[in-house]
């Protein structure tokens, strides 16, 4: 690691069993490492979870990796609770808590996805099969594909939601903004928003053809540095693009959030300080976080399952809701 530099993680996740064994031919599991040193952010690794140090499958490997905590903050694509009206006493460290102390069945390596619907349904009735939170009910209306975080179908995401939360259990890792002020600290992450924030191809650039990839990953260059052998992995892998995204959004928010300032240098003698971080933060950050509280982090903000809450990040005043549950 660069000395002064602070170092981002971003994960792109599976709540699938097979993408999690010790060896797979096609890995859909990366891990980004972003590296901010003054106002420049690199890609500085770009990997599968079968790559991380450590022997066993890449789920315990992430575990064992993430639990090191050498890093400030890492954003993953997937999500950290669920509905509000089915979360064990009102309380997201008691929901983490017990998805923690899941069985987990042969061959497995984390809770399945029934497993999760059952604890929700064991505090609150379903009375929809695909139940939305307030972020997802938001993206939803103005056309983004998303996921009910309790429906075990097809294209389901309950396994998703479980493996994250067993994740969270896990590391024993804070996650913002239900800890405020640890580092390091967990983000959740839905690159699919960002791009559509940012105007660019948001569907259909996993099994469409290279030209939607190129042009994400052109953009991204713009705004970051990547190093010729990671172009190419994003290039080729909308996984690894992915996974790339998103830490690089998290810099304005460990600025705004986690109280991080980075270094700044003067223009000209007597000039001011200059302090805008990166271009490509300015658009917006659509980091899907859970809780409702302005980014201001209101003394009155509303409680982390409030209904009212919305979900994204936005970071200019007057550019959509806040946040949602």
């Amino acid at each position: 690691m660069t000395s002064g530099a602070i170092r981002f993680v971003g994960i792109d996740f599976s709540g699938a069993v097979r993408p999690w064994l010790p060896r797979v031919s096609n890995p859909t599991v990366w891990i980004a490492t972003v590296e901010a040193t003054g106002q420049h952010l690199t890609v500085q690794e770009l990997r599968p979870a079968q790559d991380l140090p450590g022997s066993g499958d890449g789920f315990s490997k992430l575990v064992n990796w993430l639990g090191e905590g050498k890093f400030a903050a890492s954003a993953i694509d997937a999500p950290f609770s669920i509905p509000a009206v089915h979360i064990p006493d009102g309380e997201h460290a008691e929901l983490v808590r017990r998805v923690g102390w899941m069985p987990v069945g042969k061959g497995r390596v984390f809770p399945a996805g029934d497993q999760l619907v059952a604890l929700a349904n064991s505090v609150s009735p379903m009375t929809s099969l695909k139940p939305l939170r307030h972020c997802e009910a938001y993206w939803a209306k103005r056309g983004v594909k998303v996921r009910s975080t309790l429906w075990n179908g097809p294209r389901g995401g309950a396994p998703f939601t479980a493996a994250c939360l067993a994740l969270i259990a896990w590391t024993a890792l804070p996650c913002w903004p239900w800890s405020r002020d640890a580092r390091p600290t967990l983000v959740e992450a839905f690159p699919t928003a960002q791009l559509r924030r940012w105007g660019l191809p948001h569907e259909s650039y996993s099994a469409s053809s290279q030209e939607r990839r190129k042009s994400i990953v052109d953009a991204l260059a713009r705004r970051l540095h990547i190093p010729p052998e990671h172009y190419r992995l994003m290039f080729h892998s909308a996984d690894a693009l992915d996974a790339a995204l998103e830490p690089s959004l998290l810099w304005q928010f460990a600025e705004i959030a986690l109280g991080f300032r980075h270094r700044t240098k003067r223009r000209k003698a007597g000039s001011r300080f200059t302090r805008s971080p990166l271009p490509i933060l300015k658009v917006g950050l659509a980091l899907t976080l859970i809780l409702a509280s302005a980014l201001g982090m209101h003394p009155r903000a509303p409680s982390p399952h409030s209904p009212g809450a919305v979900h994204s990040l936005p970071l200019r005043p007057g550019r959509g809701p806040r946040r949602a549950d």
